[in-house]
C-alpha cells in the first residue's frame, strides 16, 4: 500500500493539574481578555458548573477547555479540529493558550498529574479499500477470512495499546483503519498518554508533546503500514 498524501483532521492536547484554576467569572473574561491580546479570539463561550469552554468558528475551529474535574484537579484542554491545518499553526496557538493561562492563574508550585496527545490523520492511499489491503498483504489472511462475520466487508481496522517503552513513560495507542465515507482512505489515530504525576512548576509544554505524537505517526506508524508481509 503506497500513502499519497496525508492531511490532519485533529489536534488535541489535554492536562489535568493541581491546583485547580479558580472558577469564578471575572478570571474566565480575564482569560479571553488576555487570548484576545496574543492574537486568538474567540467567538463564543459557555459556562458550566466544571467551568467553561471557549469556542471559535468557523475557518479556524478552535475549543479550549477550562474547568475543574476533581476536588483537587483541573483541567485545560485544547482542541484544533481544522482539516488540513498545519500542525506548527496549532501549536504556537497552544503555547499561547498555555502562556495566557499561566498569567491569569498563576502558580509556581502547579503540578502536572496528567496529560495526553491526540492526533487524527486521513491518508489518501493507492488502494481500493485500504482495510482490504492491510487484512490481505500486512495481516497475510485470505481475502476470504472475513466472511464469516458477513457477506461484506464496509470498513475495519487495527487498534493497539503499548505501554511506556521511552523515557517519557507514556503509553501509547494507536488506530490505523479504512475510513468508512471513502474506503480508499486510511485513518490514523494516535494518542500518548501520560499518567504519572510530574514535579511542581514544569513546563506544560504542549509544541513538544505534539511533536512527538506528530513524529511517531510520521515514522513508526508509516513505516508499519508500509511494510508488507511476504
Amino acid at each position: 500500500m503506497k500513502l499519497e498524501s496525508r492531511q490532519t483532521t485533529h489536534a488535541g492536547v489535554n492536562f489535568i493539574i493541581t491546583p485547580p484554576p479558580s472558577q469564578d467569572k471575572a478570571s474566565f473574561l480575564k482569560f479571553q481578555e488576555v487570548l484576545d491580546e496574543l492574537g486568538i479570539a474567540v467567538s463564543h463561550i459557555e459556562y458550566n458548573e466544571q467551568g467553561f469552554v471557549a469556542l471559535r468558528q468557523p475557518k479556524m475551529p478552535l475549543q479550549i477547555t477550562v474547568g475543574v474535574v476533581g476536588p483537587h484537579a483541573g483541567q485545560l484542554l485544547i482542541i484544533a479540529p481544522t482539516p488540513g491545518r498545519p500542525l506548527d499553526s496549532v501549536e504556537a496557538e497552544a503555547e499561547d493558550i498555555v502562556k495566557a493561562f499561566g498569567l491569569v492563574w498563576p502558580n509556581e508550585h502547579r503540578q502536572l498529574l496528567a496529560s495526553d496527545v491526540t492526533i487524527r490523520d486521513l491518508y489518501e492511499t493507492s488502494s481500493e479499500h485500504a482495510f482490504k489491503e492491510l487484512w490481505e498483504r500486512k495481516l497475510g489472511q485470505s481475502p476470504h477470512g472475513l466472511s464469516k462475520l458477513g457477506p461484506s466487508l464496509a470498513g475495519g481496522g487495527l487498534r493497539f495499546v503499548l505501554p511506556p517503552f521511552s523515557e517519557d513513560r507514556h503509553v501509547t495507542e494507536v488506530k490505523i483503519e479504512s475510513y468508512l465515507s471513502d474506503s480508499s482512505k486510511l485513518f490514523i489515530e494516535v494518542q500518548f498518554k501520560w499518567e504519572t504525576p510530574t514535579s511542581p512548576g514544569i513546563d506544560l509544554n504542549p509544541t513538544r508533546r505534539l511533536e512527538l505524537v506528530n513524529d511517531y505517526i510520521s515514522k513508526q506508524v508509516v513505516e508499519f503500514i508500509m511494510e508488507v508481509k511476504e
